[in-house]
């Protein structure tokens, strides 16, 4: 698992551009990015063909970003930029086919919300059918061809329930709607069929629940307390038949927690190096 970006203290003015990476036994320092720190860097698996991604963001002075930056696990790079700028969008990768940056805000806070949606095919990005509505601090997930958009906060402040699916086609429709209403960008795959969506809610949550692409399970308590608004953490699923889960805030701080799923609860494991929010993660 690789993490990446994200702030490393109670807000931007601690953004980062440094990266870990965790084996399952330790967290190991890797090299960071030469893009500008940033934080805000969207929720979901933030791999696309072996690749770590993270895509827009917010600088330091709060301003939205449009960078693509990319980690082969020995170097940083940077690629096609968004159309526009974004942050706190959902990330998904359609089976390596392409990788869609979906809603997300403008200014980095929710009043920017947004409906767009964005493709990437690991060269440029272009536009797609839009969300029904915009919605900032978002996660996303795949599932048998569809990407697949959770949570979300209006302009307006509202968090909602709603879920979006878009097939290769870029066609949109309904998923099945959350158990509760959730500001949390914590997602991540425990098999290619089942996701873990963490730390639901809009305050300090420890309710997570797995997802299957129509239904979810009972309520999965995490070891660790997280605020899902602003507080986004870096998900993964491995080889190794574990879903992660890295960071994210409780109160105003940061975290180096690391939370994991192994098909029948979930458990603490190794902490980062790094205390950790609104960060990427991934399974590259």
């Amino acid at each position: 698992m690789i993490s990446s970006f994200g702030f490393t203290a109670t807000d931007n003015n601690t953004a980062s551009n440094t990266a870990e990476s965790f084996n399952l036994l330790a967290w190991l320092s890797s090299p960071s990015s030469a893009s500008t720190a940033a934080y805000n860097v969207s929720g979901g698996d933030s791999n696309f063909r072996n690749t770590h991604l993270v895509v827009g963001g917010a600088d330091a002075s709060i301003t939205s970003l449009t960078t693509t930056r990319l980690f082969n696990k020995i170097s940083w790079s940077t690629s096609g930029a968004l159309a526009a700028a974004r942050s706190l969008g959902a990330l998904n990768n359609m089976l390596d086919a392409y990788f869609y940056f979906s809603g997300g805000s403008s200014n980095a806070s929710y009043t920017g919300a947004v409906n767009t949606n964005y493709k990437y095919n690991g060269t440029v990005w272009q536009a797609v059918t839009n969300l029904s509505s915009g919605r900032a601090y978002m996660c996303g997930m795949e599932f048998g061809g569809l990407v697949t958009t959770f949570c979300g906060e209006t302009s307006a402040g509202t968090p909602v329930t709603t879920v979006e699916q878009f097939n290769s086609s870029d066609t949109s429709s309904s998923g099945t709607a959350l158990p509760t209403a959730s500001t949390a960008q914590m997602a991540s795959k425990y098999t290619r069929g089942l996701g873990i969506l963490w730390n639901l809610g809009i305050a300090g949550a420890t309710a997570s629940y797995s997802y299957n692409g129509s239904a979810y399970s009972a309520s999965i308590t995490a070891p660790t307390t997280r605020v899902g608004d602003n507080g986004c953490a870096s998900g993964s699923y491995t080889v190794s038949g574990l879903a992660v889960v890295n960071g994210g805030r409780n109160g105003s701080n940061a975290l180096n927690a690391t939370d994991t799923y192994n098909g029948a609860g979930m458990a603490a494991s190794t902490a980062s190096n790094l205390n950790k929010a609104a960060s990427a993660g991934s399974v590259s």
